[in-house]
């Protein structure tokens, strides 16, 4: 599997790219954060949560050069972590 292969947009990627592009800029704010934001409000590195990215543990969408996390599966992903 090449790198391309493994940043291809996917279904659901697209289904939350038009999640977040129907929100109003508050809502997206509730709940979307760039990667710092969200490595902050979880307590982990930027790098820890690019990383989850590209793993594809949580969802993020890609809007100019930044990605915009989708909160509630970072949350979904947490629990699952913490209970197993």
């Amino acid at each position: 599997m090449n790198r391309d292969s493994l940043f291809a947009p996917q279904a659901h990627d697209t289904a939350l790219l038009s999640l977040y592009l129907s929100l109003d800029k508050m809502e997206r704010r509730k709940r979307f954060a760039c990667t710092l934001r969200t490595a902050e409000m979880v307590g982990v590195s930027r790098r820890t949560i690019q990383l989850w990215i590209e793993l594809g543990q949580i969802q993020a969408v890609r809007v100019s050069k930044k990605y915009q996390v989708y909160l509630s599966s970072v949350e979904q992903y947490l629990h699952s972590v913490a209970a197993s």
